[in-house]
Parts: C-alpha cells; structure tokens; sequence
C-alpha cells in the first residue's frame, strides 16, 4: 500500500508540469482567436529602441501609434514622433489623411483605408507608417509565428494606475514589417490574463555592431490602451482640421514644399497633444446655470475647458470634484475653465452644492441632452476641450489628480 501510495503521490507531483505546457497552447490559442475577431477596438501605444554597446547606450525617441475601429466600416489610424504626425480614417463613406508637419490634408472617395495611405503617401504597406496594421496581423496569426513558446513567471503591469496581471511568454517571433530586429529573436509577450491581449512585446538582438548606435538592440512594443471589441463613439471618426491647415489634391509634389504660403503653419503645432483626438467637432451649447444665469461655450474660446459631468449620488464624482476645484486653483491663470454639468432636477443639484460650494460654474442639463451630445454613458465623465471648444479627450471614470494634471500637461497647459 505504501509503494502504490507513494506511485500517486509522483502522478500528482507529474501532472502541473503538463498542464504547464497545455496552458501556453491555451494562451495562444485564446490570444489569437480574439485578433481574428476584432470587430471594434481602440489600442494605444509606443514602440522604442535601445542599442546597448560597451560604451554606447542609444535610445531612439518612442514612436507613439493609436488606433480605432468602429462600426459601419469606420477606422482610424495615427501615428508618429515629435511633429512627423500622420492621421488616416474612414467615417466609412470616404477617406482622410493628414499630414500635421506639413499642415495638409486630403479627402478621398476611398474607404479601404490601407489602399488609400498607400496611394496617398505613395507607400508599398501602409504598416509602415500605422504599426497596429502589422501588429494586429501578427498576433492574429501568432501560433504560427511565436516558435518554441516557453511560460515565464507571471507579472504586473501598471496601466492607467491600475495593476494588470500578465502572462509572459518566451519563445523566437518570426519578425513583422515593421520590426527593427530582424531575423528570428528572442522575444517577450505579456499577454493580459482577463482580456487575452497583447500589452507587451519585447524583441532582443546581438547585432554586428552598430557604429553609432551599438551591438544589442532592444525594440519594445508597449500597449497603454488595448481594448478589443470595445465601440468607440462615432464622434472619434468626425472629421474637424485644425485651423490653419490646408486641403491638397496630392502630397509631396516636386518642387513645392507646402499647398500655401499663407497657411502652411498650424498656430496649435507646438502643442504635442493636439492632434491626439481632434478632428472631433465642436458641440455649441448654451445652459443655465444653478444661479440662474446662462454659459455658453463660446464664451470661453481661447480658453481650454474641463466639462465634468456628474451626479450628487455618485461617490467617486465628488472626489473628482474636489480635484478639479484643486486643478483649477492651480491653472486658472493659465487659460483653464472647468465647468460641472448635471442632469438632475434643479432643487436636488442647489441642495447638494449648498453644502459643497465648488469654485467653478455648475451647469443644469436637466434631461441629459448635453450629456447625450457628448456621447457620456457613464458617470463620472471628464471631457477636455481646446481653446476652439474641440474635444481634445474623453475620459468615463474617475480621474485622480495626477491623471487629469497629465492631460493639462499633454496639452500644452
């Protein structure tokens, strides 16, 4: 008895070891199937490069991406680093590209949007210029491209503040069009365990020697949005060009450098945030306030607006609150407005706020149209707006204080 007990006892101490190799199988297999069925998305992120020599340590400033899908054949990519910026949509009835160092944009009857950016930027792949063509390809075709996968030992990610658990998994990646490291390297993927997405890639190579670089590069793919099959509201493919820019029939005709003299400068290009997610038109509005008056938005043009929607029975919306009364403490002098908007009935919002006595106008939008305007579901909302009134982001949870500081900062406040 001692003999066979002891024979269960290695049977049991056997199993994990398979079902550890069965889990990696499990993880490609979910991982793949929810890039072959991506209807909607949004993802955001950088790809960087670190060469690594005995006396050379190089980075390459990270070129940021970020794209959306959304119905009715609708699409939006954009892409760049520093003022090199290119946007490319389809509302699904034509196309957009915009080219922000150059202040230029050009419509088209085209909605195959990888068609158009080839044509339109005279390109072989589009994926050149939108990585998230290529990632999404790939990791939709990732067991065939992911060799030798071995389970590491899981991590944390921090996203958006938030802890994301990961699985981490090493093997040999077959390279993507537009990855740097080429051949077959070695690879990392921290892949999230509820949303089975792609939040890290991490190529690694011992090149020949780089002169000015370095011997190893480090190319790293990193995802601070990744949200499949979540709809992005339609006002994210509208079209809004900035002020200043210029419509042309063709990009990068021999001989001349820009459409127009007269508007070849964007007044806003300085701002590294401001191409992010405009595009998005202007919502005109005009709504009393608790103590009777009325605001509009035009009012406060040239201004950046904070419009904070919420509600006297939501918690989390009255620490939003007093964040934004310190924000605005804080960047009152420098072209900020905030302004809170409520739906209830006029009695319940005066009786709250008697008690809390914010420093900013409160707006009554009894019936919510305002919040249906602006696409707001869910509460708290914070909704950020250039000094023309576009929609610069759109955030529907709370937001620390830190959080919305860094949007003011991306901004250019």
């Amino acid at each position: 008895m001692a003999r066979i007990a002891a024979a269960i006892v290695c049977i049991l101490l056997i199993v994990p070891v398979a079902t550890a190799q069965e889990t990696v199988e499990q993880i490609l297999d979910q991982t793949e199937e929810v890039y072959k069925n991506l209807q909607a998305y949004h993802f955001r992120g950088t790809i960087s490069y670190e060469w690594v020599g005995e006396d050379k340590n190089t980075q390459v400033p990270p070129n940021s991406f970020q794209s959306f899908k959304g119905k009715g054949g609708k699409l939006r990519h954009q892409s760049g680093i520093g003022m090199s910026k290119v946007l490319a949509a389809t509302d699904g009835t034509r196309g957009l590209l915009f080219l922000a160092d150059k202040g230029q944009y050009q419509y088209s009857d085209l909605t195959d949007l990888e068609e158009f950016i080839r044509k339109g930027l005279k390109l072989e792949n589009a994926a050149w210029i939108f990585p998230v063509i290529s990632l999404l390809d790939k990791y939709s075709d990732l067991k065939a491209r992911f060799h030798n996968p071995r389970l590491m030992p899981p991590q944390v990610l921090k996203m958006n503040g938030e802890p994301v658990n990961c699985y981490v998994l090493k093997g040999v990646m077959e390279p993507a069009d537009i990855d740097a490291v080429r051949g077959n390297p070695e690879t990392e993927l921290w892949i999230h365990k509820g949303l089975h997405v792609v939040l890290r890639e991490i190529h690694t190579e011992t090149t020949s020697g780089h002169p000015l670089m370095g011997e190893n590069l480090t190319e790293t793919i990193a995802f601070n949005i990744a949200e499949p099959h979540t709809v992005p509201p339609d006002d994210v493919f509208e079209f809004q060009p900035p002020r200043g820019a210029g419509e042309v029939r063709e990009f990068f005709i021999p001989g001349k450098t820009s459409h127009d003299d007269a508007v070849s400068t964007l007044k806003n290009r300085e701002h590294p945030f401001y191409y992010e997610l405009p595009f998005l038109k202007m919502k005109h509005f005009i709504l009393p306030t608790v103590d009777g008056e009325e605001l509009a938005l035009s009012g406060f043009r040239g201004k950046y607006v904070l419009l904070d929607f919420w509600a006297t029975w939501c918690v989390p919306c009255h620490k939003q609150m007093k964040d934004l009364e310190k924000i605005l403490g804080e960047y009152e002098e420098k072209d900020l407005a905030v302004l809170g908007v409520n739906n209830e009935e006029l009695d319940v919002t005066r009786a709250f706020l008697e008690k809390r006595d914010p420093d900013y106008p409160m707006l009554v939008d009894v019936g919510g149209e305002l919040a249906s305007l602006y696409g707001v579901k869910n509460l708290p909302a914070l909704i950020l707006l250039d000094r023309s009134g576009n929609i610069l982001s759109k955030k529907s949870e709370r937001q620390t204080y830190k959080q919305i500081e860094k949007l003011l900062v991306e901004a250019g406040l």
